[in-house]
């Protein structure tokens, strides 16, 4: 019965739920952002195919890790 209301409060397990979602989410962004960047440079509209390469680049999980990191 204690293991019940233990793992009812077990904030960590939640919290490690929440960043593989949001993991996830930047990964869904950042991808999406990229293909849309590559679309742009077929349709001939170079200056918005840049500024979404650069979003999506930035929102990238790898890349925005290591942004994070020099803050430090």
């Amino acid at each position: 019965m204690i293991n019940i209301w233990l793992n009812l409060f077990n904030f960590s397990s939640k919290i490690s739920r929440m960043k593989n979602f949001i993991n996830v989410l930047l990964w869904f962004i950042g991808l999406f952002l990229c293909l849309l960047a590559i679309l742009g440079f077929v349709n001939g509209n170079i200056l918005f195919s840049f500024i979404f390469l650069a979003i999506g680049v930035l929102l990238l999980p790898p890349v925005y890790k290591k942004i994070g990191e020099w803050g430090k």
